[in-house]
């Protein structure tokens, strides 16, 4: 009787425990409690960060430069006058050294002479200066169709122009207005051979108002016709070997000059 009195008072007590609110946390003051913690804090993240720096904004002095020529159509024997402008940016000052030179594809070309004056130049901040530069071509060069490139030397940013050559494998004598019958002395001089590779033309044009007839030694061209020379005409011949000419009309083999072909 007495277990049967027992069991019935567990019973009630057990659905007495589950009777409630349901919030088994409870508000009660033990350590469990809160549950808005340190989350909700306002921590750094939101803090204003300056996008301005400190950067130096200042621009870096740097030289420019310009050719007048960016493209050259020649012929062998010439010398090409070229203008070059050296120019301070942002307030570069000091020397610059014009340092030019002549490729061919990814060849150097060392039979040409360049020649820049002045070599250099010294330049205030904003200030630009100009420089010739000479391009002289030999007449037997294999180059006809190079780069010529300008490199700008100085404490700065090296700068760099270029100009590209087209160069016709001819050579043109010329006999100068004025010339007469008296001396030639516009013409190359006896000592001086024109050098030819072979395939190059020789050209022998009369700017003089008077006959001029190309007198040749046969060996590399033909005679030109007594008939011919007139006054404006050219007389066109492709050497195949060296020989010898002088102007046949007022000249004799005393002031023959030579032409080689190598």
């Amino acid at each position: 009787m007495r277990s049967t009195l027992a069991l019935g008072f567990v019973a009630l007590l057990v659905p007495a425990c589950l009777v409630g609110t349901g919030d088994i946390t409870g508000t009660g003051g033990d350590d469990t409690t809160g549950g808005g913690g340190g989350g909700g804090g306002g921590g750094g993240g939101g803090g204003e960060g300056s996008g301005e720096g400190g950067g130096n904004n200042t621009p870096t002095p740097r030289v420019t430069g310009t050719v007048d020529q960016t493209t050259v159509s020649t012929e062998l024997g010439k010398t090409v006058m070229l203008s070059l402008t050296i120019q301070s940016e942002d307030g570069f000052t000091g020397p610059v050294q014009i340092s030019p030179s002549v490729v061919s594809g990814m060849t150097a070309v060392t039979d040409w002479t360049l020649t820049a004056t002045p070599a250099s130049v010294t330049l205030a901040a904003g200030e630009s200066q100009t420089v010739q530069l000479a391009v002289k071509i030999p007449t037997n060069t294999a180059a006809l169709s190079p780069t010529l490139n300008i490199d700008l030397g100085s404490t700065a940013e090296a700068f760099a122009m270029t100009s590209a050559f087209t160069v016709a494998n001819q050579y043109t004598v010329e006999i100068a207005a004025g010339t007469g019958t008296g001396a030639h002395s516009s013409l190359p001089n006896p000592n001086a051979p024109i050098k030819l590779r072979p395939g190059a033309k020789l050209i022998f044009h009369n700017g003089d108002n008077i006959q001029h007839v190309i007198h040749s030694d046969g060996m590399g061209f033909p005679h030109e016709n007594t008939g011919a020379g007139q006054a404006g005409t050219n007389y066109i011949v492709t050497p195949t070997q060296s020989g010898t000419w002088y102007c046949h009309s007022h000249e004799g083999g005393g002031l023959a000059r030579p032409v080689l072909v190598q």
